[in-house]
């Protein structure tokens, strides 16, 4: 018989297997590198014109590295890599994006493999063998990399902000487990501390400027102190070590629960923009989380897509009763990982790193109820648990077999990889896909909606007869129909609805039927990014002439949202985006501007079309003026390059002009 076989072995070395499955998991997402540049990609990238630099000027990396708009701290890490990649390379497509970023993946693949084996080294109680020790380790790091889960943070061009701060987040974890490694057989020196603190400043710095949630990197070493290391030091048990530990891993819960309480102004006003309420999504994230932990655990494509939306909002503990059965579970579930702590103590940690990993973006601060990518980082934890499940399956099978848990379980895996990549692939096919898994959310079916108008309105249809490309659009209408169906206060839908009726199915009597509902929702509807968006692409179609109500409906429009937002730039550039289209007067574009500025001094986006307008009139005078306020706002100097360009000297267009 093989002794391979009796040993428990698998038929074939670990690393050959390892190697089978990276090189599949690669090839895999090469099969979705085609796939679009989606949202948050044209605001951070696509669009970003401060990322287009050549690399000569020191200042111009640093105006791209603070380009973005996401986040406090502008995460200039991810955006100085995005401005690399613009400057190394001729190819700014998604495609070379996406390559970068699943690249990166499989190194992060690595430094997850170097935790875990370094985590299960540590473990309490009976040790266990190298070899045991190296297979769980592989096994885990192959199922994060090959989980399907991941390609929403992998071939989005933008979460690279996310890989970065896992990046570093794991690479600080790997950092502490070895240092508690070797402080297990004796007690650490005042400079080994001070060392292993000093590296997990730097990386917390280096994961926090990647993306915010890097600043959980120290409540993390806590949770994997707590869970793993349980103040054991030189051999001995030290409970005070432990015990501060714990402390210090319940004391970020008590200090936010004191600021809520004594700052409940402060939170009102960081949900001004939103449809719910700090309290409906502090209830509703408890079964948000759940949701995550079934699409780990058991990944089902169907329950995976762009949007979430149709995750209803919890209004109170029994509205939806599953609120308050999804607290009592993660109580539940916290109270048993604590009791196995010392028995099972992977599933403590497994509980800790994930609860932990998402304290930020699934707490207080008012982001959107859900999304995928926010399991990139905390899911480690579980997968390692998963991986040495499966592993110790395999060792209570017949030696032949046990191998067989886990590499089913990584083929399924690469299976479900392979049907998601290519359905990334092609920004129709994903929409669609959304859309279809997802009937009831209204993101998806106006997502799908709005790839079926822009393939009807593409170059690449010009070819297809106009029937054809009415067919699309009759179909986008009945999908933004049905997420105007399931969310009457879809504004987004309503504004396209509008503007298909008005252009393409005038005969079917709809556009006041959708203008009304417009403007009624206008009242009190919180405009958000994509209202805003929607809202200008009709002010211009209306400035335009292209869509019926003309003029009158535009300025409707931007009176009742100016008078909802008096001082808001945003609203200020919608009303300039709509002068544009409408061909209004210089003077009067230039007016609306100005009118701006006087109640936004302070307001930097409104400055760049002021200087270009003087700019086309030649004024001078008022380009310079303009320029200096600008340079008296912009404290931080992010739009220097961009200012510099404009007294670049223009050089002659053909030899005629030289002459």
């Amino acid at each position: 018989m093989n002794k391979a076989l009796v040993l428990g072995r698998p038929p074939y070395p670990l690393a050959f297997i390892a190697a089978v499955f990276l090189l599949l998991s690669a090839w895999i997402y090469t099969q979705g590198l085609d796939g679009p540049w989606l949202f948050d990609d044209r605001g951070n990238i696509v669009d970003n014109h401060q990322l287009a630099i050549e690399g000569g000027e020191v200042d111009a990396w640093r105006t791209a590295s603070l380009s973005s708009g996401s986040g406090p701290l502008r995460r200039p890490l991810a955006m100085g890599s995005f401005a690399a990649q613009h400057a190394f390379s001729p190819d700014v497509s998604p495609a070379a994006f996406k390559a970068a970023n699943v690249l990166l993946h499989f190194v992060i693949g690595g430094v997850v493999w170097l935790f875990c084996r370094a985590v299960l080294s540590g473990l309490p109680g009976r040790r266990h063998s190298k070899a045991l020790v190296d297979r769980v380790a592989v096994v885990a790091a192959l199922i994060w990399i090959a989980h399907p889960l991941n390609v929403s943070t992998v071939l989005y061009a933008v979460q690279r902000m996310a890989q970065l701060s896992t990046l570093f987040v794991v690479l600080g974890l790997w950092v502490f487990a070895r240092s508690r490694n070797r402080w297990l057989r004796q007690i650490p020196s005042a400079g080994e501390v001070v060392a292993a603190a000093l590296w997990l400043l730097v990386l917390t710095i280096l994961a926090t400027y990647s993306k915010e949630n890097g600043a959980l990197l120290p409540l993390l070493v806590v949770a994997l102190e707590v869970s793993v290391y349980r103040g054991r030091l030189g051999g001995r048990s030290f409970p005070a070590v432990s015990g501060t530990a714990l402390c210090l891993l319940l004391l970020p819960c008590l200090l936010l629960a004191a600021w809520l309480i004594f700052n409940p102004d402060a939170i009102r006003s960081m949900y001004g923009n939103r449809e719910f309420t700090l309290g409906e999504r502090l209830l509703t994230q408890p079964r948000v989380l759940w949701h995550y932990v079934h699409w780990i655990m058991t990944p089902t494509l169907s329950s995976y897509g762009l949007f979430h939306d149709d995750i209803p909002i919890s209004f109170g503990l029994w509205s939806p009763a599953t609120t308050a059965i999804a607290i009592v579970l993660w109580a539940g579930l916290l109270v048993l990982a604590v009791a196995l702590g010392k028995r099972a103590p992977l599933l403590l940690c497994a509980v800790l790193f994930f609860l932990v990993g998402q304290a930020m973006e699934s707490s207080f601060l008012p982001l959107e109820m859900v999304f995928e990518h926010r399991n990139y980082l905390p899911m480690i934890g579980v997968v390692l648990f998963v991986a040495y499940l499966l592993v110790e399956l395999g060792e209570r099978m017949p030696a032949s077999l046990s191998w067989a848990p886990w590499t089913v379980a990584l083929a399924i895996l690469c299976a479900q990889l392979y049907i998601r990549a290519h359905t990334w692939s092609d920004p129709v096919r994903l929409a669609q896909v959304s859309a279809l898994n997802h009937p009831h959310s209204p993101r998806s079916l106006n997502a799908y909606a709005g790839e079926l108008v822009s393939l009807a309105q593409s170059e690449s249809s010009a070819g297809e007869s106009g029937a054809q490309r009415l067919e699309w659009m009759a179909l986008a209408r009945h999908y933004y129909e049905q997420a105007f169906a399931v969310d009457p206060r879809n504004l987004s839908a309503l504004v396209m609805l509008y503007q298909i009726d008005s252009q393409h199915f005038s005969d079917l009597g709809e556009e006041r039927r959708w203008r009304n509902v417009i403007l009624a929702l206008l009242e009190d509807r919180k405009i958000s990014a994509s209202d805003y968006t929607a809202l200008k692409t009709l002010v211009a179609c209306l400035g335009r002439g292209e869509c019926a109500g003309g003029e009158p409906f535009a300025w409707q429009i931007i009176t009742a949202v100016k008078h909802r937002y008096p001082g808001s730039p945003r609203i200020a550039l919608l009303e300039y985006g709509f002068l544009v289209a409408a061909d209004a007067p210089a003077v009067q574009r230039i007016a609306a501007l100005e009118a701006a500025l006087a109640r936004s001094p302070g307001s930097r986006q409104l400055y760049s079309p002021l200087i270009n307008e003087y700019g086309s009139l030649d004024s001078v005078g008022r380009v310079f003026e303009y320029t200096a306020a600008l340079m008296a706002v912009d404290v931080e100097r992010r739009q220097l390059s961009l200012i510099k360009q404009m007294f670049v000297p223009r050089q002659p267009e053909d030899e005629e002009e030289r002459r």
